[in-house]
Order: C-alpha cells, then sequence, then structure tokens
C-alpha cells in the first residue's frame, strides 16, 4: 500500500511539523508553503474546541492527498482499494486519509501561490475531518454537525461578502429567493428544509446551525441536540450566505477580488460560473481582459442577462475566436468568428462591453458586434455571469466608464 500511495503521489514530503502528511502533484508545488501554514492554523483553531471535544493520542499519521484530476482519483481509488465517486472530495477514516482531486491541472491554475477559495475551503473541509478522527466524542455526533462543524473551520475567513439585496432584480435571484421561501413553508424543521437544497445549500445550512449551536451552548459538548429542532425560518431569515450562494455554481472558483480579477476551473465535462459584480447601464462603458487555460475543450463565455430572462450569450474559445447571439428562452449555438488568437494560446484577449443611445456594443479586437437593445427586446440594467465549460478562464476587470 504504500508503494502505491507514493505512485499516485508525486511530491509526497511531509513535513515533521505539520500535524498531516500533505501529497501533492508536483505542478502545485507553489502551494505548498501555503498549505503548510493553513493546516498549522487550522489545527490550532480546532485545537480550542479540545475542552468539548478531547482528543485522544494516536501514532498513526494523518494523510491529505491532493490528486491531479479525476482520471488520476480514478486510479488512486483503485490502487489504495477506496470505495466511493473519486470525483468528489472525500474523508476514508479507517485510513486516516483525505483525497482531493483537482479539476485539472491547467497552468491557469496551478501557477499560482495558493490554490482558489473554493478550494481552500475544500482542503481546510477534508482537514478538520481529518482533526475529529481523533475525538471520539465529535465522531459521535450526528453527520449533519460533523459537516457543519467542519465547514465552519473551513469558511472562517475566506467567505466573501455578498450583500443580500445586491441584485434585487436578477432572475435567478428571485427564483431562488422564492424557491427558499416555499421550502420553508413546506418544511418548518431545519433539517427537512435543507435536504432538498443543492449540496452547497445543504452544506451552508449545516455549516450555520452548528455554528448557532456552538455559540448558544458554548459549553456542552452535545450542542446538536438543542439545535437539532431549530426552525427553518429563522436559518432562512439569518442565513445571509445562503440566499447569496445562487451568484456562483459550481467549483472551482476564485471570486472577483477587490483588483477585479478572478479564475473559474471546470473538470471534464463540468461547468463553472459566477456573477460580476457590475451591471451595464446606459452610458456604461467595462473593459476586461480574459483568457482561456489551453487544457480541455475550454470554452468559455459571458451571459449579458435583463430581468425578464432574455440575454445575450458571448461565447469565448481557447484558439481567440467569438461570437455572441440573443436567447430567448432557447439554448443557441452560432459559429465562432474573429482574427483568432495573435499571441498563441492563453493569450490574454481585450473585451469592451457598452451601452450607448439604445445600443449594446460588444469588442474584442477586429471582432465587433452589436444589438439594438428596442429590436432585441433587451432591459436595462444587463447582469452580467462568466463561465466555462472544461477548462479553465482567467478575467480582469481593467476598467468602468460611467
Amino acid at each position: 500500500m504504500v508503494a502505491a500511495f507514493a505512485c499516485h503521489a508525486p511530491n509526497p514530503e511531509a513535513t515533521p511539523e505539520l500535524p498531516v502528511e500533505l501529497h501533492l502533484p508536483e505542478a502545485c508545488s507553489a502551494w505548498r508553503p501555503w498549505l503548510a501554514e493553513e493546516m498549522q492554523q487550522l489545527w490550532r483553531r480546532a485545537d480550542s474546541y479540545r475542552r468539548l471535544w478531547p482528543r485522544q493520542d494516536n501514532p498513526e499519521s494523518l494523510r491529505l492527498v491532493v490528486v491531479a484530476d479525476a482520471a488520476a482519483a480514478r486510479r488512486f481509488y483503485r490502487q489504495m482499494e477506496l470505495s466511493g465517486d473519486p470525483a468528489v472530495p472525500r474523508t476514508f477514516p479507517d485510513r486516516r486519509l483525505a483525497v482531493i482531486p483537482l479539476p485539472r491541472l491547467d497552468a491557469l491554475l496551478v501557477q499560482t501561490s495558493q490554490p482558489p477559495r473554493s478550494l481552500r475551503e475544500t482542503l481546510r473541509h477534508e482537514a478538520v475531518h481529518l482533526w475529529s478522527l481523533d475525538a471520539p466524542a465529535l465522531r459521535a455526533s450526528p453527520l449533519w454537525f460533523q459537516e457543519g462543524f467542519a465547514e465552519l473551520l473551513a469558511s472562517e475567513g475566506l467567505q466573501e461578502e455578498v450583500e443580500v439585496d445586491a441584485y434585487p432584480s436578477h432572475p435567478a435571484w428571485q427564483d431562488w429567493l422564492r424557491q427558499l421561501e416555499q421550502r420553508a413553508n413546506q418544511h418548518p424543521q431545519w433539517q427537512a428544509f435543507a435536504e432538498g437544497l443543492p449540496a452547497e445549500g445543504l452544506l451552508e445550512c449545516r455549516r450555520w446551525v452548528a455554528e448557532q449551536a456552538l455559540l448558544r451552548h458554548p459549553e456542552n459538548p452535545e450542542p446538536w441536540i438543542p439545535a437539532a429542532n431549530m426552525a427553518s425560518r429563522e436559518l432562512l431569515q439569518n442565513g445571509s450566505r445562503l440566499r447569496a450562494l445562487i451568484h456562483r455554481r459550481g467549483r472551482e472558483i476564485e471570486p472577483p477580488d477587490s483588483d477585479g480579477k478572478a479564475l473559474l476551473v471546470a473538470a471534464a465535462h463540468d461547468q463553472v460560473a459566477c456573477w460580476w459584480p457590475a451591471t451595464l447601464q446606459e452610458g456604461t462603458r467595462l473593459q476586461f481582459r480574459f483568457r482561456l487555460g489551453r487544457t480541455g475543450v475550454a470554452e468559455g463565455g459571458l451571459h449579458l442577462r435583463c430581468a425578464d430572462g432574455r440575454q445575450v450569450r458571448l461565447r469565448m474559445h481557447k484558439r481567440g475566436l467569438l461570437s455572441a447571439y440573443l436567447e430567448d428562452g432557447a439554448l443557441l449555438v452560432e459559429p465562432l468568428q474573429g482574427d483568432g488568437q495573435a499571441g498563441g494560446f492563453g493569450a490574454w484577449q481585450d473585451l469592451q462591453m457598452e451601452v450607448r443611445r439604445d445600443q449594446l456594443r460588444l469588442q474584442s479586437g477586429s471582432w465587433k458586434q452589436n444589438f439594438s437593445l428596442a429590436e432585441s427586446g433587451l432591459s436595462l440594467p444587463l447582469f452580467l455571469e462568466f463561465y466555462v465549460f472544461d477548462g479553465a478562464l482567467q478575467i480582469h476587470e481593467t476598467g468602468t466608464k460611467p
């Protein structure tokens, strides 16, 4: 088994002072200093709960393994005789092992000093599960509390603050809020409310309830008991992160930062999307740079969506070709156009968008396309959602002119 482990973990250096052995693909070696510090800080944070759940000494190592992609995860599972879905991050208590697959080894992902935010949350989450393996009282708690506690520590300091009413007229936002309201009316108890939500929503519900349980019963070693029957209405009214989940879909994502930079990385056959914190209004010009990674199909794009759901789709291909067309309730596929990418695969491209005199104007290099708002039935403001399919997309907003 040791030989098999080393075979699929090409950089298995174990730092003695760390509480876990970190195994990374060689291409991700730049992450090791960050991960080492992160694990130390996370362990200290988790250790603050020893008063509730004492940990037992165990000489066996804890191992956190990051593999290159789903295919590498499948090979690792076979060789290690593990069960479960290899595409899903997972902790194996009997092996004292956590395995986390990357979406892909694209240069846009691995040539960074630390993983994107959603992946950092996953790494932390599984590391908390490893910590809990030696805390039998915590391990005896219900699954929802174990997951909620892991996500509570995983998300500390990482969750971006999304204003609950930031997109009051966005159709997807309104649909999501209506769904949550309906579920709260149908399921007064929080666990029944949460079970029917997407995986991210279920996890966020468990995180919030675990957090409230610990805040309200700080000296109770079984805080999950009084929290088990919390009302779903209380969760919905106070859990702003749950209401904000709709603004990003899929993994992995580094959402837009204060410098206007973001990164989306999707696994094979998957799509990742993220709303942009800007809208197009009359007289507004937005300027971006974007580039697609070299791996996979790597087709990215942008939805420019109005409140009634009508939208313009801008497709971006890694060869530098583009296409833009109106979608009205149906997914269309139009041929790609443009001069191609002069700088080769992975080169930056410029994109300008503005609304002026009833015209939506798009331009990238020599490629241009205009849409009449009146003729196309588009209404302002236009909301922006970037996405990538089977690849990586890096975005940088370089300017906004009212």
